[in-house]
This record gives structure tokens, C-alpha cells and sequence, in this order.
């Protein structure tokens, strides 16, 4: 079990919390596109971010073994420290 907290941020646009971050990397595909499997692990991770609301979002260790790769694959279009921090904070965890 993962937990991760979801901080308020700065950045600018529609990102106002880790949890927007998250968000955005699940959302963003894959090479090759999604496969159903990979579907069904990535909406696992969006489910925890629903149940959670505001709150401390808590992982089981494959949904945040999933985040982690989205994570680490997202090609990002803005330049922002808090990007960073996060990125840096979820491949840390």
C-alpha cells in the first residue's frame, strides 16, 4: 500500500492538485494506444482518486506500480517546478 498525499499546487490552467497531476498522466496514452487490460488499470487508479476526494489518496502497491510508469513515461508541455517535485515525489514513494 502507497499513500500519496494530495497537495494543493500553483500551476497554471486547470492544475490545482496532485491529484490533477494524476490525472493528466493516466489520461495521457501510451504509444501503441490502450489495451483493454491496460484500460482496466489505469481506470483503478482514477477510482482511487474519486473515492478520495480531497484526501490522502491511498494505493494498492500494483495501481501504484501503474501511476509510477505513467509518471515516468508523461512528456509534459509546460515548464514548472511543481511538475517537477512531483515527478521526483511519486518516483521516490
Amino acid at each position: 500500500m502507497k499513500t500519496v498525499e494530495n497537495k494543493r499546487l500553483e500551476i497554471p490552467g486547470n492544475v490545482k492538485s496532485t491529484s490533477d497531476l494524476i490525472k493528466i498522466c493516466i489520461q495521457n496514452p501510451p504509444q501503441n494506444g490502450y489495451d483493454v487490460s491496460e484500460m482496466r488499470k489505469r481506470i483503478r487508479v482514477t477510482d482511487v482518486i474519486e473515492k478520495a476526494g480531497n484526501g490522502t489518496l491511498e494505493f494498492e502497491d500494483a495501481d501504484f506500480e501503474c501511476l509510477r510508469q505513467c509518471v515516468k513515461n508523461m512528456r509534459w508541455f509546460v515548464v514548472h517546478k511543481e511538475i517537477i517535485e512531483f515527478v521526483d515525489y511519486i518516483s521516490e514513494l
